[in-house]
Formats: structure tokens, sequence, C-alpha cells
């Protein structure tokens, strides 16, 4: 390398469990579940989200599309729809719904009419997606869907069987 020379930066190495997540979230809601399944990748044309969903806020959303739910509820949620990999602490879950909440994702309801309105003492806030957060996981799935396809495209997933 001579004088003046940028030293090029190594690519990073390719993060396998991100993979495996898109991978995983893709398959499951849109084969498993049928979740979103009106969706078709092969001829549905979009803008990119302006800013994609993180891995939290995705299985947030994911866990109030089929019911609404408490904090507690919706934790447990993300740990088993996410197996594991995501995992959301009960004060950061909070934080996290405020600000779905504020970017109108969101909405706290009154309790279903035979669950608990406490615990321990203090009121159950339970939540429910909008349609804008039904919106923001469509567009997240059309997303995940392109990257899917490039991911397959350079061969480091392979193909569906047919």
């Amino acid at each position: 390398r001579g004088r003046g020379q940028a030293r090029q930066a190594a690519s990073p190495p390719l993060d396998l469990p991100v993979v495996s997540s898109v991978i995983y979230m893709y398959g499951t809601y849109m084969y498993e579940t049928g979740n979103l399944a009106e969706i078709d990748l092969s001829t549905a044309t979009h803008k990119p989200h302006a800013s994609p969903l993180s891995a939290t806020d995705w299985h947030v959303l994911m866990a109030l599309v089929e019911e609404d739910l408490h904090g507690y509820a919706i934790m447990k949620a993300v740990e088993r729809d996410s197996r594991g990999a995501v995992s959301a602490e009960i004060g950061s879950l909070y934080r996290i719904l405020s600000r779905l909440m504020t970017d109108a994702l969101v909405d706290e309801v009154a309790p279903p009419a035979d669950a608990p309105t406490e615990t321990r003492g203090r009121p159950r806030r339970y939540y429910r997606v909008t349609e804008e957060g039904r919106a923001a996981l469509r567009q997240e799935v059309l997303r995940l869907g392109d990257a899917l396809e490039l991911a397959r495209d350079r061969r480091l997933v392979p193909e569906p069987s047919k």
C-alpha cells in the first residue's frame, strides 16, 4: 500500500443468527400461522420502509396482532415467538410500548371483561396493535421478504422446497 492510499475496511462477517431470525420470522408468520398471508411478495410493489422495525418492536406488534395483552403477557409472547432470541425486560418493554403508542402503532385499551384489572394492587394495562401498527408489520414483511430474496440470490440461504 502506497502513501495516501486508504486502507480498505474488511467486510463484516455474516451474522448468521440475524439471517436465521429473518428466515424464522418470515417463514413462521407467512407460512405457518397465515398472518399477513394476503401479501404476495412476487407481485407486491412498495416503497422501502423509512425506518425498519427493530426485532423487539416486530415481536411486540406481532404479539398483539391476535389479541389484546398486558405487559407481562407481551413479554412472554416475545420470548416464546422469538424462541428466546429476543428478550424484553419488563421495564424496557413499557418504554417500548410508550414509544409505539407515541408512534400510533399501539393503543392502550380497557381490559377484557373477564380479565383481572389489577396485579399486586397495581392496575393491569392492556395494549392493542392499531391499523397503523398492522400496516408497519405488513411493510416490514415486505422488507424482510426482499432481504430474504437477496440472501437467496447470494446463496446465503437455501431455496424453499417445492
